[in-house]
């Protein structure tokens, strides 16, 4: 090999002959490896080569097989290289030409992860009863990423607002263990290339299942009296799906379930015994039973029995008609009588002065209200069967609206109820009317029988109102602005 430049001589006068030095590639360094994916490696530099005529050109190449084959990056031709982000390994070099030839400079290979992907997270018992066992999680591998993955799981109890790390949970199976609340899980996996977590798995709990109080009943009734209206609150708490079933006793002991008796309120009935009775609550967390209710029934005394005579519902202020009563049987002699009202549904009675006799006939009434009587001796007091006289609201027309000034050939807006009627027995009937001087006489408008009216087009000014009439005859008027 011959470096620098070489004269010969030929004869007296010579002939120069200039050989450039050999051309050698400049080097590589830099670039961080291994690298996370589609993260950069940074810069590249290079040296410039050495030797040839030092008109340099560069290409940069890159190859993604191992260095099998190599592709020219665009615009990558300078002695320096940032490729920008990258998504798998890649071998990088640099090829340095001038008209001397081109040659290769060292490879650099940049090693990139796989992208890093969670596994997915399995298994856990869901729904759950209060305090019962969520299970065991279990999550697959994690894909990419670097070498040295650690595993936390963690979890919340907001719905995913706010998570809390679970000490010692760092694999990839976790035994949830007994839970009192719904509780959502999730897995983290980090690595060098950061930290990601897995799909939420939600362990929904069922709140603690709680028995419901039985209240009501009648006590302390004379024989083959009624023994009333058993009423239990709802449960709160365990799976849905809770079915009820009542249960009666005659010695407080033993208890024998209630035909058909399955609903939170049992309509106890006549009794001829002392009884005892309590609601059982069952879904799949549980059966659970109320409190017992023990109602009383003295020796035999058979109370009379009622009965309205001219209707059960009337109009406001108006007089039904009247209570027949039949006398009771059985018990002591000198039976005396009283008859009550309730007017809140027979949560509590007011004794009606005066009225004791077998029957009743009260005055007019205004709100709806129910009657029975007492029939007293010295077995105690029972009642007969109770009666609700239904009485309607107050009719009222409602209110229509509103006055309206329109141009002249427009048609006006549509004409409707502000207020609707109300009272009576919720039933109206309509007739639109109309007037020209709003004073009489009025005027039906064939076929305008609905709550509403929509008015043809006017040339000139007109008056509307609308008579409404209550079914079975509780009133009937104008509905006015």
């Amino acid at each position: 090999m011959i470096i620098g430049m070489i004269t010969a001589t030929f004869g007296q006068t010579g002939i120069h002959i200039t050989v450039y030095p050999q051309l050698f590639a400049g080097s590589l360094s830099g670039g961080i490896s291994p690298l996370c994916y589609n993260n950069s490696p940074g810069l590249m530099t290079g040296t410039v080569p050495v030797g040839g005529q030092g008109a340099y050109s560069y290409q940069w190449q890159k190859s993604t097989d191992g260095g099998l084959t190599w592709t020219n990056i665009i615009g990558a031709n300078g002695v320096n290289l940032n490729p920008g982000n990258l998504t798998m390994s890649t071998d990088f070099r640099r090829n340095d030409a001038d008209p001397c030839g081109t040659v290769t400079t060292n490879t650099i290979s940049i090693l990139v992860y796989g992208q890093f992907v969670a596994g997915v997270t399995t298994g856990g018992n869901t729904p759950l009863c209060y305090n019962g066992n969520g299970g065991i999680l279990t999550s697959t591998l994690e894909t990419g990423g670097a070498p040295g993955t650690t595993y936390q799981w963690e979890q919340s109890i907001d719905g995913g607002l706010t998570w809390t790390i679970i000490a010692g949970a760092t694999t990839t199976s976790y035994a949830i263990g007994t839970l009192t609340q719904t509780t959502e899980f999730r897995i983290g996996f980090n690595n060098a290339c950061g930290t990601i977590y897995g799909n939420t798995t939600t362990i929904t709990v069922y709140a603690i299942f709680v028995q419901g109080v039985v209240t009501g009943g009648n006590s302390n009734i004379c024989n083959n009296a009624n023994g009333g209206i058993l009423t239990s609150t709802a449960p709160t708490g365990g799976a849905p799906g809770t079915t009820l079933q009542w249960e009666s006793s005659t010695d407080g002991i033993t208890y024998t379930s209630i035909t058909g008796a399955t609903t939170l309120t049992y309509v106890v009935g006549n009794l001829t015994q002392t009884m005892w009775y309590r609601l059982v609550y069952t879904n799949t967390c549980g059966v659970i039973t109320s409190n017992v209710t023990n109602l009383v029934v003295y020796p035999i005394f058979v109370q009379g029995s009622i009965v309205a005579v001219g209707g059960t519902t009337v109009c406001n202020n108006t007089d039904f008609g009247s209570f027949v009563g039949n006398p009771a049987t059985g018990g002591a002699p000198s039976t005396t009588y009283q008859w009550e009202q309730s007017i809140n549904g027979g949560v509590t009675w007011t004794i009606i002065a005066g009225a004791t006799g077998v029957s009743y006939d009260p005055a007019a009434l205004s709100v709806t209200t129910m009657f029975h009587r007492q029939d007293v001796n010295t077995c105690g007091a029972a009642y007969t069967n109770a009666i609700t006289i239904t009485v309607y609201p107050p009719f009222s027309t409602g209110v229509i609206g509103v006055n309206q000034a329109i141009c002249y050939g427009s048609t006006p807006n549509q004409l409707n109820f502000i207020t609707p009627p109300s009272g009576g027995d919720g039933t109206y009937t309509y007739m639109w009317e109309s007037s020209f001087n709003g004073l009489n006489p009025w005027t039906s408008i064939a076929g305008a029988t609905g709550t509403t009216y929509q008015p043809p087009s006017l040339t000139s000014g007109i008056w509307f109102h609308v008579i409404v009439t209550s079914g079975s005859g509780c009133g009937s008027g104008p509905a006015l602005p």
